[in-house]
C-alpha cells in the first residue's frame, strides 16, 4: 500500500515537473492573469504578520489571540458564546455533541449541501435525512420538511446557501411545532442580515466556516456560536474537552495560508495552481478528510481546536469585515448588470458567489477559462462527493430539484481580489461569444 502511494505521488511530481501545462500559460499572454475562487480575503500584511509571530516565538496552540477572536466574533453577532475549532464541521459536530444527538436520532438539511454536514451528523451516531431545495435561492424547501419529520429527528439545519438566507422565521415555526433544534448554517456567510436580524443569530445555535474559499479566512477553521445559556455551557464542555491539533499540523496550516495567498493571487495562479498541487502531493499542506470518502473521526485530527495564531489572523479579518461585504456588494452589482435580464439565483446583496443556472456549462467554462476559473461548486447534492452517496444516507432521486441544479450550476468569485474591471473582462469575453448562443442559454430558464 505504501509502496503503490509513494508511486502515484512520484507520478504526480513527474508530470508536473516535465510536463507542465502551466507554460501553455507562458506562451498564451492572456492565461497570465486567471481569477480563482479562493483567497480573496488574505492580505501581505497578514501573511507578514503570521511570519512576524513565527519569528517572536508566539504560542502555536494555545493562547491569547483565541479569546481574543471569539470575543470578536460574539460582539459582532451579539452573541453570548463564541467557540473556535479547526474547521466548520467540527464545529457542527461539536453543536451535535452538545445537544446530546447521537444514535437513534435524526437530523433534517437540505439535500444540496457539502459532504461533510452529513459526515459529522453520522460521526455523531444520528442520521441525516434530506429535504429537496427551492430552485429560488438553493435553500431547503420549507414546504417539504414536515413531511420528513419522525419521532426521532432532533433537529433541522437551515443552510444559507451561497449566503442566499433561508425562510429561517417559517423553519422557526416548525422547530417550535415539534420541539426541534434550529442549526443555523453559517458556512457561506458572515456579517450579513436577513429582515433586519444577522444571519446565524436567528437559529438556536449556529457555526460558521473560515476555511480558504469562505467569508473570511483562517486558512482553515470553524465557529461555534449560540445565545442559549443551556446550549452555551454545554458547548464550552465540549470545548473544553477538545484538544489542539499538532504543533506539525498548525505550522502546515500557517504555511498553506501563505502559499495558497502567494500562489494563488492572478497573475501568479496559471503557475501556482500546479505549484499548489505539487506541495499537497509532498504533504506540505494541511486538510482535514479526503472528501471523496467517509472516514471515521478517529482516522484523522478531529475534532480539534483552532490555533493561537490562526486567531490571530481571524481578528484582523474581522477587522476587514465591513470592507469585504461592501466590496463583494459591488462587485454583486456588476455582475447583475451583465447579466440583465437573466434569472439570477442570488437573494443576498453580498452573496459569497454569483449564481448562474445554464445548459451547457462546460461551454461556458471553457468560454471564461482565459480570465475566470469557474466554478460548478456545487455540482453534487453533497459537494466533494459524487459517487456512492448511499454512504452518506442518500439516495439517488430523492431530491430531484437539488439533482437537477448540480448538472447546472455554475458560480462566479465576489471576494476581494474580484475588480470592477476583471468583472468587465468577464463580460468582453462572453460578447465575443455572443454568436455561438452560450449566453442566451441561461435564459431558458427564465
Amino acid at each position: 500500500m505504501a509502496k503503490a502511494i509513494m508511486k502515484r505521488k512520484l507520478s504526480i511530481i513527474f508530470n508536473l515537473l516535465l510536463f507542465p501545462s502551466f507554460w501553455t500559460g507562458l506562451v498564451r499572454r492572456r492565461s497570465l492573469y486567471q481569477l480563482n475562487f479562493t483567497s480573496g480575503t488574505t492580505t501581505c500584511r497578514e501573511c507578514l504578520m503570521v511570519i512576524s509571530s513565527l519569528l517572536k516565538l508566539e504560542t502555536i496552540q494555545h493562547g491569547k489571540w483565541i479569546s481574543a477572536f471569539e470575543k470578536k466574533v460574539a460582539d459582532l453577532l451579539g452573541v453570548r458564546y463564541a467557540f473556535t475549532f479547526s474547521a466548520g464541521r467540527v464545529a457542527l459536530y461539536a453543536i451535535l455533541k452538545a445537544l446530546d444527538i447521537g444514535d437513534g436520532n435524526e437530523v433534517i438539511l437540505p439535500g444540496y449541501t457539502c459532504v461533510v454536514v452529513p459526515a459529522a451528523i453520522i460521526y455523531s451516531g444520528a442520521k441525516p435525512v434530506y429535504v429537496d431545495i427551492s430552485a429560488e435561492d438553493y435553500n431547503i424547501d420549507v414546504t417539504k420538511m414536515e413531511a420528513k419529520i419522525t419521532d426521532r429527528t432532533r433537529a433541522i439545519i437551515a443552510q444559507h446557501t451561497y449566503g442566499n438566507p433561508s425562510n429561517v422565521g417559517a423553519i422557526r415555526q416548525i422547530c417550535n411545532r415539534y420541539n426541534l433544534v434550529l442549526i443555523e448554517d453559517c458556512a457561506h456567510t458572515l456579517g450579513t442580515f436577513y429582515k433586519g436580524s444577522m444571519l446565524g443569530t436567528m437559529g438556536d445555535v449556529a457555526f460558521f466556516s473560515t476555511d480558504h474559499t469562505k467569508f473570511i479566512s483562517t486558512s482553515v477553521g470553524g465557529i461555534a456560536t449560540t445565545n442559549d445559556e443551556l446550549i452555551g455551557q454545554r458547548l464550552q464542555k465540549v470545548y473544553d474537552d477538545t484538544p489542539f491539533l499538532s504543533k506539525r499540523d498548525i505550522l502546515k496550516i500557517l504555511f498553506q495560508f501563505i502559499a495558497v495567498s502567494v500562489l494563488y493571487y492572478p497573475r501568479l495562479y496559471f503557475l501556482g495552481k500546479h505549484l499548489a498541487t505539487l506541495y499537497a502531493v509532498l504533504g506540505l499542506t494541511f486538510f482535514m478528510s479526503n472528501y471523496s470518502e467517509i472516514k471515521k473521526p478517529e482516522s484523522y485530527p478531529y475534532p480539534a481546536r483552532m490555533s493561537n495564531i490562526q486567531a490571530k489572523i481571524g481578528i484582523s479579518q474581522i477587522n476587514n469585515l465591513q470592507k469585504n461585504i461592501e466590496h463583494r456588494t459591488a462587485i454583486y452589482l456588476k455582475y447583475k448588470e451583465i447579466f440583465k435580464g437573466f434569472k439570477l439565483k442570488n437573494t443576498s446583496d453580498a452573496p459569497l458567489r454569483f449564481v448562474l443556472e445554464v445548459s451547457n456549462r462546460d461551454e461556458w467554462i471553457e468560454s471564461l477559462s482565459p480570465v475566470l476559473e469557474v466554478e460548478s461548486w456545487f455540482d453534487s447534492c453533497a459537494q466533494g462527493k459524487k459517487d456512492n452517496l448511499e454512504e452518506i444516507e442518500y439516495k439517488s432521486g430523492e431530491c430531484p430539484v437539488a439533482e437537477g441544479i448540480t448538472n447546472r450550476v455554475i458560480n462566479f468569485p465576489t471576494h476581494l481580489k474580484v475588480r470592477p474591471r476583471d468583472v468587465d473582462s468577464i463580460a468582453r469575453n462572453l460578447n465575443e461569444r455572443l454568436l455561438s448562443g452560450i449566453t442566451n442559454e441561461v435564459k431558458k430558464y427564465d
